[in-house]
């Protein structure tokens, strides 16, 4: 049975770059994403003009604030009904650069991306302020500091665009929407499909973490798909019917793998909850079979929404390489040191 795809699919997604002239020396951990989570979200709430009582209290200011659309989404919209939330996911993604701890030293720049999914695109010009914010405020160990030098719009294409700068700040008008590719026409009877896991991936079935051994390239695309269609549902009030749903989740079935995973740790302090947590995941290259076209557009734009847990942090971050497999040469893929295959 062929799923007919009457339209493209697309969402409202955009990835940004911002680019930091450091001010003092600026310590950052092995990975930096709760890190900068934690500093943009002190900045949000004060670019908002928001109090502790606000948030004890839950007042209307909190509610209708860019703090509560952007950061700690409550409820669920109208019509929203996939999976049965009672509260959306946030909508932005921070990707910290991914390398080991250091220091950033003054005049020195660091650069990490933050995606931003529909409800956060009219709250823009308030995201970057509460980054230079935060920034001017200190970051990280020491509370380094540093200056927002220019955001850019990182475009499909491999187009560079700059939306705003130090001496212009205000947001250039720019397209932040993309679109999956009519896979359905170019690709009729599906193709493999090349992962680059760059982050730890976590997915989880009945309140558990999934582990290494039980993953399998169904699990994966049944949970691209609930991302993907949530995402759908929450911008364009799209239904999405249980029997389309279902009809989906039975293309994954045919679809076998190959694997070169590790098992990664990584750890975070939670200020919050005053412990180390540990959310490790998979990390490395992933081989899906004869994928069929039907699922190839939610493979596509997960590369922006990340999948699996704390993808807030940057974490189930994947890209699809046009890179041949290669079978017989495990070690082009991964650094195996200190790691085990899964």
């Amino acid at each position: 049975m062929t799923l007919e795809l009457t339209k493209k699919m697309s969402l409202s997604v955009a990835r940004y770059r911002f680019n930091v002239r450091v001010t003092s020396p600026l310590k950052l951990p092995d990975y930096a994403g709760s890190t900068l989570r934690g500093a943009f979200g002190h900045a949000l709430l004060q670019v908002c003009g928001l109090s502790p009582a606000d948030r004890e209290m839950n007042t209307l200011l909190l509610q209708q604030s860019a703090y509560v659309a952007v950061f700690a989404p409550q409820q669920s919209a109208q019509g929203v009904s996939l999976n049965n939330l009672a509260q959306l996911p946030v909508p932005y993604v921070i990707e910290a650069p991914l390398v080991k701890a250091q220091t950033y030293q003054t005049n020195e720049q660091l650069s990490f991306d933050v995606v931003l999914l529909g409800p956060a695109m009219p709250h823009l010009s308030t995201i970057i302020l509460a980054w230079r914010r935060a920034f001017l405020r200190g970051v990280g160990a020491g509370a380094g500091t540093g200056e927002l030098i220019s955001v850019e719009c990182l475009v499909p294409d491999g187009t560079v665009l700059t939306i705003y700068t130090q001496q212009q700040p205000r947001v250039v008008a720019h397209d932040s929407r993309i679109t999956a590719p009519e896979f359905n026409r170019s690709h009729p009877d599906g193709c493999d499909v090349h992962l680059w896991l760059q982050t730890p991936l976590r997915l989880q079935q009945r309140g558990k973490i999934i582990a290494p051994g039980e993953m399998t390239a169904p699990i994966l695309l049944r949970n691209l798909i609930r991302r993907v269609t949530l995402q759908m549902q929450i911008q364009q009030a799209d239904n999405w019917p249980l029997a389309r749903i279902h009809q989906l989740n039975d293309f994954t079935d045919k679809v076998t793998d190959d694997r070169r995973l590790i098992w990664q740790d990584w750890e975070r302090y939670s200020s919050r909850q005053q412990q180390s947590m540990k959310l490790s995941g998979v990390t490395g290259h992933w081989l899906l079979h004869q994928v069929p076209a039907e699922l190839l557009p939610f493979i596509y734009l997960g590369q922006w929404l990340h999948l699996g847990k704390e993808t807030a942090f940057g974490l189930g971050k994947y890209t699809w390489l046009s890179a041949p497999w290669q079978t017989d040469n495990t070690t082009q893929y991964l650094n195996t040191e200190g790691h085990r295959y899964v």
